[in-house]
């Protein structure tokens, strides 16, 4: 759940090309300009994982964890998901790909996945370490954006792993109302929680967005292995 911001005015942003591999950088007009990366090596574990403590040092607030998140609550994530059925899947907040790389791995060979991820390191370490990932650095905030602008209608599944509990609840439902824009009626959304902040007052009012945007909300058994430990919230875009 790694470097997710959103600023209230959306700038113009430059979508990264699909299939090649680049390295990003961003002007502070929104612009991104490209770099071969070809010769660069593909990220270690304990360089993601140093990338993502170091992140969070200097960005609690954005971050949201310590850590990335386990195999076990990537599993538990996808489980709500029809990724063996889907032909297009967004991922929201990729951070360092832990759960970008079993997303890839469940997915049907045709199928497409989308990633979208707002700190720039964290991009390029994606698109080393995933030959041919489609990454867009933007807010979740335009993603319906970003599928009309590449031709698609509806994702079929949108798996997140934004910081919902450091959001207020008015970005909360913006970022929902984008999400389920989305998504094909009946289409699936997965997304993750920490235990230890699930008392918290924004993760209430979290927990009742989600039901005002899909209506049942079905959630996973504890991932204790998890640090901290988590589970993950399911939900459907009404069909009617």
């Amino acid at each position: 759940m790694l470097g997710y911001r959103v600023s209230e005015t959306p700038k113009k942003r430059t979508l990264i090309p699909m299939d090649k591999s680049y390295s990003m950088t961003e002007s502070p007009s929104g612009t991104a300009g490209f770099g071969r990366v070809g010769g660069q090596r593909r990220p270690s574990s304990a360089g993601d994982a140093w990338h993502f403590v170091s992140t969070f040092v200097l960005h609690p607030k954005i971050t949201g964890a310590v850590a990335p998140s386990s195999r076990k609550l990537a599993e538990a994530m996808i489980s709500g998901a029809d990724l063996q059925n889907a032909n297009l899947v967004i991922e929201l907040g990729a951070g360092t790909g832990a759960i970008t790389e079993l997303i890839r791995e469940r997915m049907k060979p045709n199928a497409t996945l989308i990633s979208l991820e707002m700190n720039s390191s964290a991009v390029d370490r994606l698109r080393r370490r995933f030959r041919g990932l489609h990454v867009i650095c933007d807010s979740a905030e335009n993603l319906r954006l970003h599928l009309d602008f590449l031709g698609h209608r509806h994702a079929d599944c949108i798996i997140s792993s934004l910081p919902w509990v450091s959001m207020g609840t008015d970005l909360q439902g913006r970022l929902l109302d984008s999400i389920v824009a989305s998504l094909k009626p009946g289409g699936s959304f997965s997304t993750m929680a920490y235990l230890h902040a699930s008392a918290y007052l924004a993760a209430r009012r979290f927990k009742a967005e989600l039901g005002r945007h899909f209506g049942e909300i079905k959630r996973s058994k504890v991932v204790w292995a998890n640090v901290p430990p988590a589970f993950a919230y399911y939900g459907r875009r009404n069909v009617a």
